[in-house]
């Protein structure tokens, strides 16, 4: 368990470098949120269409 005495003794510098993603990570997140902003448009064009052919 952590010392709260420790924790605020740590420098800012290491706080961001132990907060901060990696670049790979960073680039993963956002091909994993294109995919997905992609994937709902489908979704929505699947539901389109079903509302087309149900109400035919």
């Amino acid at each position: 368990m952590f010392c709260p005495k420790l924790v605020f003794a740590i420098s800012l510098d290491l706080v961001k470098k132990i907060a901060l993603e990696t670049e790979d990570k960073t680039i993963r997140q956002q091909e994993i949120t294109s995919k997905l902003t992609a994937l709902k448009a489908r979704i929505n064009l699947c539901k389109q269409y079903t509302l087309r052919v149900t109400s035919s």
